[in-house]
């Protein structure tokens, strides 16, 4: 085994996780807050342009007048002021160097969680496979994939799978654990079924499985 596979299969992802989410909160948020204050005059610039537009295109009379009909109004409306001379007009305040390298900034740490996100999804994938003696590579290729809707995959044919009373890993059925030898399976005290090893009841005469809890 590789020091990659090892590391995968060492790591704790429930405090990955936690982690994981407080970090992307503290970045998302604070940047998009410090993002937005170094931007606030844009904004406010963008605001009052939309508002502008809009009563404008809204209380213009546009009419049919023989040489141009209403399309070509609308779009020779709509050039005015969202073409390039628009933009070179100065109605827009550019921004300053340090609000511009923020914004590169935040997105690009976006951009990383975002990538980190994905490797997770399929790092635990990789894990949780192994450990439930699956295809760990068919699961890792598919969570590169496809990601959320892979884990969900995952989650519902791992269900169909034993879980072992005694130290809970996910296995194909059997009379016995792969990892600690634990009985899979019992008998019922009442009627000598054997049932599964999880069962809380017996399936054929409904008394409790008194030894499982021993």
């Amino acid at each position: 085994m590789t020091k990659l596979q090892t590391k995968i299969m060492s790591m704790d992802f429930k405090k990955t996780a936690k982690h994981f989410i407080l970090l992307s909160l503290v970045i998302v948020l604070l940047g998009g807050i410090l993002t937005g204050f170094l931007f606030r005059t844009q904004i406010s610039e963008a605001v009052t342009w939309h508002q502008t537009y809009e009563s404008n295109r809204g209380s213009e009379d546009v009419r049919y007048d023989g040489e141009h009909d209403y399309g070509d109004r609308e779009r020779e409306h709509e050039r005015e002021y969202e073409g390039p001379d628009f933009f070179e007009s100065g109605q827009f305040t550019q921004p300053t160097v340090v609000a511009v390298a923020t914004f590169i900034t935040y997105v690009s740490l976006c951009g990383l969680l975002a990538l980190a996100y994905w490797l997770l999804i399929m790092a635990w994938l990789y894990q949780a496979a192994s450990k439930a003696d699956m295809n760990r590579t068919l699961w890792t290729i598919l969570g590169l994939f496809f990601n959320l809707a892979a884990v969900i995959g995952f989650l519902i044919a791992r269900s169909q799978q034993t879980v072992c009373p005694s130290c809970g890993v996910y296995q194909k059925s059997g009379a016995f654990c792969r990892v600690c030898g634990a009985s899979l399976q019992m008998k019922c005290g009442e009627c000598g079924t054997v049932v599964d090893g999880k069962a809380a009841y017996c399936p054929h005469c409904g008394k409790p499985l008194k030894d499982k809890t021993k």
